[in-house]
């Protein structure tokens, strides 16, 4: 039996983490008047370099090639791995769309808006798809439909995540979705790193965002695969980085202004 207080947490957790993207869409519409095309193309920079280019990308080395397939179970170099393709692979598509698509929306603001965009779609991608899967499989069990399942395959490949309804925290669920607060501000503030690198000239702002975004991840590709086990570690790391990345974007705004000058 799933308990109400865990379908109530999902529930919150989805409204916290894509209602907070929407949210701050509004506010910096209105307080700085931020464009619909720069969160567009970050929506489908996350789409195209994430979905597409990377997930093509992880089915490879982490499924089809056996050789990868092995030595990516060493921790630490899953760890270097996920956190490197990660930072490549969105950073690349920051840089892309932003040189190309935005060469008329290279201001702060800009900055804000396709940060959203990027972070705001992962959210809606996360928790959105996942969350769906999730409440649609707790009336599942609540109705008894899951002990009826005559199909033992899939009946097998659902019970971990059976386990982790009836089992697990109805907190976990609502960190879910102050996790993704958290990793939007990343997203906002990595993207102003990147476009300051197009804005400026200096190609060396866009390596220091792939190594941010590749270190931003290393604690949950190494809680992924056991090293650490204490998923709040992770969360109180996602919530120390977020609060630097307000830091920074508050900080980007006069840098922008004086590259302007």
């Amino acid at each position: 039996m799933v308990e109400t207080s865990a379908i109530a947490a999902q529930l919150a957790g989805m409204v916290l983490g894509i209602g907070t993207p929407a949210a701050l869409f509004i506010y910096f519409r209105n307080k700085y008047r931020i464009s619909w095309k720069p969160f567009l193309l970050g929506l489908l920079t996350f789409f195209l370099f994430v979905q597409v280019l990377e997930a093509a990308f992880h089915g490879y080395f982490l499924y089809a090639n056996e050789w990868t397939k092995e030595w990516l179970k060493n921790p630490w170099l899953y760890m270097l791995y996920g956190g490197l393709a990660a930072g490549i692979f969105e950073e690349t598509g920051r840089l892309v769309m932003m040189k190309f698509a935005l060469k008329s929306r290279r201001d702060w603001k800009d900055g804000l808006s396709f940060g959203l965009g990027h972070g705001g779609f992962e959210a809606l991608w996360i928790l959105g798809v996942n969350g769906v899967v999730l409440l649609s499989l707790s009336f599942f069990i609540n109705s008894g439909s899951f002990d009826s399942l005559t199909d033992g395959q899939l009946k097998e490949a659902l019970r971990p995540l059976r386990d982790q309804l009836v089992n697990g925290s109805p907190w976990l669920f609502l960190l879910a979705g102050l996790e993704r607060i958290g990793a939007v501000l990343v997203h906002i503030g990595l993207s102003l790193v990147v476009l300051y690198a197009v804005k400026s000239g200096q190609l060396k702002f866009y390596w220091f965002a792939v190594l941010l975004h590749a270190i931003f991840d290393f604690p949950a590709a190494l809680y992924q695969s056991g090293v650490i086990a204490d998923i709040w570690l992770v969360e109180i790391f996602v919530a120390g980085v977020a609060v630097l990345s307000v830091a920074w974007i508050i900080k980007a705004k006069p840098l922008f202004e004086r590259a302007e000058a």
